[in-house]
């Protein structure tokens, strides 16, 4: 006797028994918490409408693309710098690794001071570039001192540095990249990757450009552009720094594609201007509220925050999580990270946290070797 056909999948009762799928809010990724302004998905597609019949030839060379970067910084205060200052990549990373390629390798070491950026890290293990970890204080800070003492201790071949720092989002303070500078001969390399989300007059280390040679500055074109799948960085640096690093950049490294969406992104400054204001805005409402609910929030100049002191932040990462709302774990002992979104991701983090009053009552201070704290 032939056996019956087994129907294909759950019985209906039991499809209607599955519970619909959460909506989630990812707060726990550094991507620009709006997508891009209406004016410049317009330019963008008039752009890439133009370079498409010409995507069977390789991509132009960018030094037009660098005149338009030198005459944008100039619009934005930083009219010292040329074209011959500049040079573009795929992203802060890879400039990172370009500069690296230079500046790193066997026999030579990369300062820098954690928690930061985990790139930092991982592109000197790459480079073949020896890894010196100089440790931040208790609440992530990082004085003159701390990290004089660092280099004077090691005498490395570069430092990195970054403003804003990740997880934290501290601007570093001017004074101590000028330490730096005049402690020894390594390259200090400034990391802004998120600075465009600091206030508009904020400090910079583009603005001890072009009087360091021994400084570096590495920037974003894509994230606060709302353009992060782009994928465009660029670095600031001496002229014979730049034609060093060009020399070990491939040719053609950045796409036609590419280039079609930076000059975009430059032609719409004003737009990004207001998209980096809300998002300062959104950033002081987030912190308001951490703060009400008895947390400790951490100064940042980023569009993220990191938040504690809590007696169980994995559980509360956890629970939170369980309730459809992602935040970051870090490392740092006690506290999480929140990449600021609109107000109703926001708010919706917040009424999660307000259920957690006995998880999240700040711990008690603690006592600790300053040498040794993160």
């Amino acid at each position: 006797m032939q056996a019956a056909a087994r129907p294909a999948g759950p019985p209906p009762s039991a499809a209607r028994a599955l519970p619909a799928p959460r909506a989630v809010t990812r707060l726990d990724t550094l991507e620009c918490p709006y997508p891009p302004p209406a004016p410049l998905l317009g330019v963008l597609h008039a752009e890439l409408e133009r370079v498409c019949a010409t995507l069977h030839r390789t991509p132009p060379s960018t030094e037009p693309l660098r005149q338009a970067l030198a005459e944008h910084l100039r619009t934005e205060g930083h009219g010292r710098l040329s074209a011959a200052h500049l040079w573009l990549a795929n992203g802060a990373d890879e400039l990172l690794a370009l500069a690296l390629s230079v500046l790193g390798g066997p026999g030579r070491t990369l300062l820098g001071f954690e928690p930061s950026r985990a790139p930092h890290r991982r592109t000197a293990a790459a480079t073949s570039t020896w890894w010196l970890a100089g440790q931040r204080g208790r609440d992530l800070e990082l004085d003159v001192d701390r990290a004089l003492d660092a280099v004077l201790a090691h005498t490395p071949s570069a430092v990195v540095l970054a403003s804003p720092n990740n997880p934290d989002g501290r601007r570093a303070d001017p004074k101590l990249i000028n330490a730096l500078l005049q402690a020894g001969p390594a390259v200090v390399i400034v990391d802004e990757t998120h600075a465009a989300y600091d206030e508009p007059n904020a400090p910079s280390a583009l603005d001890l450009l072009p009087d360091q040679p021994r400084l570096l500055v590495l920037r974003t074109l894509t994230g606060p552009y709302a353009l992060t799948g782009a994928r465009v960085g660029y670095l600031a640096a001496d002229p014979s720094l730049v034609r060093a690093i060009a020399r070990r950049t491939p040719p053609h490294h950045l796409s036609t594609l590419t280039q079609a969406a930076v000059r975009a992104a430059l032609a719409c400054a004003g737009e990004v201007r207001l998209l980096a204001a809300a998002v300062r805005a959104d950033r002081e409402q987030l912190a308001a509220g951490l703060t009400g609910l008895g947390l400790n929030v951490l100064p940042s100049a980023a569009h993220y925050l990191l938040f504690g002191r809590l007696l169980a932040a994995h559980q509360v990462q956890r629970y939170l999580a369980e309730r459809g709302v992602l935040v970051r774990e870090v490392g740092v002992p006690g506290r999480l990270r929140a990449r600021v979104g609109p107000t109703h991701a926001n708010q919706r983090l917040l009424d999660a946290l307000a259920q957690l009053r006995p998880e999240i009552q700040p711990d008690a201070p603690r006592a600790a070797d300053p040498q040794s704290e993160a």
